[in-house]
């Protein structure tokens, strides 16, 4: 094979390799990508103490290191301690790679939101719980701010709740967690169902069936939570079934083929995170001028409910009879008295023998006003409209009389091509 064939296809393998994720070793052969996990066992508490957990936590920290991952182990510690140590692994995280948090021990559930227990938590009510433990969303958090190429987090947390005895709970296990792109959470059993602790000594039985899925060679992450998962319900018999929140977007086996794994290029990640950030920035925009465009359109409806409620509850707001000057803006209804949306509106201007009108329709038709006068108490003027090719002219009389709920008026058609012929209605008057 000729020398420069042999040099191209070394360097498409290299930057196939690279692509993928898979560093190259100064020897040439592949090597893992950067991985580190923090993994906590609590056991030693006062009510409800786990015999398990440490040990779970331990032998899970074996087996990461043989895998190749950087493992700070912790057992029986209490808040503080597991705030700065998830202070410290959110900054680990931030340099690349795959994250992976394991927890044995208590967990609680309260309104929806999970919560790890540290050992020498006082509980005396429920709102304790909040202030007391640690809210699982904060490993979420750190994941997330971190915004490397994969993360995993265990709960081997779903037992019995240690403080069913100092409040009352209807809540059992663990609430579902979503997990953020990118991440996987995995549950030893089901949300709001209760896990088995298993035999003093032998491990708990997620845990158990867990490391030895992790250490078959080759096999996806998603596989290996199914490998446990039947493992699990195996030797429970169904009665703890494991599960799984998953957005993952790369590929991870614990134990390649070659050594290796595949994530997705930590500045693919941050994009599609940019994105989806500026998405839902523009939807919450878009819907806070939707909510003040509704708002505004809810205070119009309000204030139109009221003036016509004033129209029918207040006989003084209707037009004078016989005294006072009747310039202003009336309502032309039909002879039902229902002021809607569709009403013409005559204005009035002038006093004495000085009056003028101008109608105007929602409808957009063209009107014209003639020939408005007021004798003995009496208005009347002539009414040309026109909408399109239809037009009509009426004589409008308004007659003043002894009921002022409303002020009568009489249409009578004189010509038009709408409704052809003379035609006589009665309507009201009635002041806006």
């Amino acid at each position: 094979m000729p020398r420069i064939i042999q040099f191209s296809i070394f360097f498409m393998l290299i930057a196939s390799l690279t692509v993928s994720g898979v560093a190259l070793a100064s020897d040439g052969l592949p090597v893992l990508e950067r991985r580190v996990a923090l993994v906590i066992g609590n056991g030693t508490y006062r009510a409800g103490p786990l015999e398990n957990a440490p040990k779970d936590a331990q032998d899970m920290a074996q087996a990461l290191t043989e895998v190749g991952f950087q493992v700070r182990l912790m057992t029986d510690v209490g808040r503080e301690k597991m705030i700065t140590a998830l202070d410290d692994f959110g900054r680990e995280l931030a340099l690349g790679g795959v994250g992976l948090f394991y927890y044995a021990g208590h967990g609680v559930q309260l309104k929806g939101r999970n919560y790890l227990v540290p050992v020498g938590t006082r509980v005396a009510s429920a709102s304790d719980v909040e202030f007391e433990s640690i809210d699982a969303g904060r490993v979420l958090g750190k994941m997330e701010d971190a915004g490397n190429g994969l993360n995993i987090v265990i709960l081997d947390a779903c037992r019995n709740n240690p403080f069913a005895s100092t409040y009352r709970s209807t809540d059992t296990g663990l609430a579902r967690m979503d997990a953020p792109t990118g991440a996987i959470v995995a549950y030893a059993t089901a949300p709001g169902k209760v896990a088995l602790d298993g035999e003093t000594g032998q491990g708990g039985v997620y845990t158990r069936n867990l490391l030895r899925a992790i250490r078959s060679p080759g096999v996806p992450i998603e596989e290996v939570f199914k490998i446990a998962r039947i493992g699990v319900m195996q030797e429970t018999g169904g009665e703890q079934v494991p599960w799984e929140s998953s957005s993952l977007i790369g590929n991870f086996s614990f134990i390649g083929t070659a050594g290796s794994v595949i994530v997705a290029p930590v500045s693919t990640v941050a994009d599609g995170l940019a994105q989806e950030r500026t998405r839902l920035k523009e939807m919450e925009s878009y819907l806070r001028t939707e909510r003040e465009a509704l708002a505004a359109q809810r205070a119009e409806v309000e204030r139109s409910r009221k003036e016509i409620a004033a129209l029918t509850t207040q006989p003084g707001n209707y037009v004078p009879q016989n005294e006072g000057s009747i310039e202003g803006s009336y309502w032309l209804t039909g002879p039902d008295k229902r002021v809607s949306e569709y009403a013409s509106i005559l204005t009035i201007t002038g006093t004495g023998d000085h009056l003028a009108g101008r109608i105007d329709s929602p409808a957009g038709a063209r009107n014209k006003v003639t020939n408005l006068r007021l004798e003995n108490g009496t208005l009347s003027f002539d009414w040309q409209g026109q909408l399109d090719a239809f037009w009509s002219t009426s004589h409008v009389e308004v007659t003043p009389g002894s009921d002022r709920s409303a002020i009568p008026v009489t249409y009578r058609r004189t010509g038009g091509n709408y409704n052809r012929g003379p035609k006589t209605s009665t309507g009201w008057l009635i002041r806006r």
